[in-house]
């Protein structure tokens, strides 16, 4: 142990110490000693002999700096006090930078902010300075000039792309009028609702329009769904190659589909899926929509599926496979006709599972099967009575035949519906 850099009372705590004792602890208790008495030694000695200057050359520089940057003399003698490296560097440097900073418009707060700027060399900060200038890229700030390399030119390429588009664009509302098909009141509207479209870097929203232009996306497929943009670039490149790679072109999404390439993978994967399954279901029809599916089976016109889809809108959001394995299971297994399907187009939204399941209920229960009694809510078919599923045709044919007589004729077709002939007879 270096016992005679130990103070007497350390000393003292030393030697009361038991010979087993860990060596390692019994020296390390000189590691804070050591340090103590070399700060002790000549309090201020660091500074006295790497920082030693004097107050008239404080005040010189100071004065130099409040004449370049046209402020007060004390606010200098406060920056330099603080920052003892802008004193005791050399002073031709430090003229050399000051005049070169004050010469470009920056200002004392962005020295004060900054002040690790004159630990950069000359050569640096004026070739920054010159790159920045050359490409109209204003104002120049200290927070750039002061970056590391790397982070410098990410930054410069990021705005000489900024600047280039702002040479091709006036401004935001130009640039979606352009490429969104918007009007530029329209555009307007939006920009001034949209705080992230403010923000936003016009380089930034080329760029993600030159990604969608690849993929064959119209500027009118963008009117509606302006707020992709708020996405990154990146996110909508992986999902369109993916939609690429899958064989499907954007013109085979459904309308107002364009917001489902900003998913995630997994999401977006089972969209192109079940895009992918539609598309086979329309070209097994020869159809082209679903506006053209709906009229092929259910056998009716434009006008009359207008009419039905104004009385229940949501049928044509419900996706095709459903929509398929609903129509296959009515009219195909239990011999729905269209026309009760296109009166009662609800019947439709319900699950494949459920149709099946309320029709075997209904038939074991020897009550009538029609879509009226199919859209009702669980808890009133749960207490329904055979009468009040009959139509009103049949029952007041049945109460004038006075219960009595051959009433078989007419039972409508789809009081047994699924039933057996047995059933039917019974």
């Amino acid at each position: 142990m270096a016992c005679h850099l130990l103070t007497p009372c350390t000393r003292k705590l030393a030697s009361a110490l038991p010979s087993w004792y860990p060596t390692q602890l019994n020296q390390a208790l000189c590691i804070p000693v050591k340090i103590k008495l070399c700060t002790n030694l000549n309090p201020g000695y660091y500074y006295s002999q790497r920082s030693v200057f004097s107050e008239e050359e404080l005040l010189r520089r100071a004065s130099f700096l409040a004449s370049q940057f046209k402020t007060k003399e004390s606010e200098m003698v406060q920056l330099l006090s603080h920052h003892r490296r802008l004193v005791t560097m050399g002073f031709t440097k430090f003229q050399e930078l000051s005049r070169l900073l004050a010469q470009h418009g920056i200002t004392t707060q962005q020295i004060l902010t900054y002040p690790e700027i004159y630990r950069r060399r000359y050569e640096t900060v004026a070739s920054r300075i010159q790159q920045l200038e050359e490409k109209g890229i204003r104002p120049i700030t200290m927070g750039m000039i002061n970056m590391t390399h790397k982070m410098y030119q990410a930054r410069y390429e990021r705005l000489v792309l900024e600047a280039e588009a702002c040479e091709q664009y006036n401004d935001t509302v130009h640039f979606l009028s352009e490429h969104a098909g918007l009007s530029l009141p329209e555009a307007k509207k939006i920009f001034d609702k949209c705080q992230w479209l403010q923000d936003s870097r016009i380089s930034t929203l080329k760029e993600k329009v030159e990604i969608l232009q690849q993929y064959s996306i119209s500027p009118e497929a963008l009117r509606e769904k302006v707020w992709i943009f708020a996405f990154r670039a990146d996110v909508m490149k992986t999902s369109l190659e993916m939609m690429k790679n899958s064989g499907i072109q954007f013109k085979d999404f459904p309308p107002n589909s364009v917001t489902r390439i900003v998913r995630s993978d997994v999401k977006f994967k089972k969209f192109l899926e079940r895009l992918l399954e539609d598309k086979a279901i329309l070209q097994a029809s020869n159809c082209a929509d679903k506006h053209q599916y709906l009229c092929y089976r259910l056998a009716c016109t434009q006008t009359e599926l207008e009419g039905m889809l104004k009385r229940f809108p949501g049928c044509y959001s419900i996706n095709l496979p459903k929509l398929k394995a609903n129509l296959d299971l009515l009219v195909k297994e239990y011999n729905f006709t269209p026309s009760e399907i296109v009166a009662t187009p609800r019947v439709l939204a319900f699950s494949t599972a459920t149709l099946q399941d309320r029709i075997k209920r209904l038939n074991e229960a020897e009550m009538p099967v029609n879509c009226n009694v199919l859209v009702m809510s669980s808890r009133r078919l749960n207490g329904l009575q055979p009468h009040q599923c009959l139509s009103r045709s049949f029952a007041v044919s049945y109460l004038d035949n006075g219960l009595t007589g051959d009433t078989t004729a007419q039972v409508p077709e789809f009081y047994c519906r699924g039933a057996s002939p047995k059933e039917y007879e019974r």
